[in-house]
């Protein structure tokens, strides 16, 4: 889906994961699990300096915008971001599409949190990687990146999860499966990978040294 895609469902965005999410159903389930433990993960510190990439509405972004932290958000629909806005008038938000490289307002920035959820899934794994990679120069020393995402154990994971899902399953999406990427990524990371439903999981990167 292109960002025109996404402008039209703003509106409607928020109740299609929390319906897919309540119904354990593809491609949401666990959505409010992984949601609170990302809560819980950035908010340990004060006021950090927090980077969501692909921001949306801001399901998240917001509760901890109202904790204090400096959230600046990035993501290539217009219409979400003002739906961000109006949660989070202070915010620092950028239209951006990934595909084309961070925004350069970013570059010269370094955070103590980057947080991708549900937004990745739409790269090829090549280009996940090169966006990690990017994401991981952009955080302070001791600083961490999650991702929460449509993610797989396995290939075999991913193929039982369609068959059950077929007759909304999306088949221009490239979704993470950690035997693919976990060794590539370990390769210039540290990175830890976590299963909350049959399909959703987090990916806890690091800078290696």
């Amino acid at each position: 889906m292109n960002n025109k895609g996404f402008d039209l469902w703003a509106t409607s965005y928020d109740q299609t994961v929390q319906v897919s999410d309540q119904n354990e159903e593809y491609p949401f389930a666990g959505y409010d699990e992984m949601m609170d433990v990302l809560f819980e993960k950035a908010n340990q510190l004060p006021c950090s300096k927090i980077l969501d990439v692909g921001i949306g509405t801001a399901n998240l972004a917001h509760k901890l915008y109202n904790e204090k932290h400096r959230i600046t958000g990035i993501d290539f629909s217009q219409n979400m971001l003002e739906i961000a806005k109006g949660k989070m008038p202070f915010a620092k938000l950028h239209l951006a599409d990934l595909s084309k490289g961070m925004p350069q307002q970013l570059q010269d920035e370094k955070y103590d949190i980057i947080m991708s959820n549900y937004a990745l899934h739409h790269f090829e794994d090549a280009t996940k990687v090169k966006i990690i990679k990017s994401l991981l120069s952009l955080l302070e020393p001791a600083g961490e990146l999650f991702i929460a995402d449509i993610s797989f154990d396995t290939e075999l994971a991913q193929q039982k999860c369609k068959e059950r899902n077929i007759h909304h399953w999306d088949d221009d999406e490239y979704y993470f499966i950690a035997t693919k990427l976990l060794p590539v990524v370990s390769n210039f990371a540290h990175v830890q990978y976590k299963k909350y439903s049959q399909c959703g999981g987090i990916w806890t990167i690091k800078n290696k040294g």
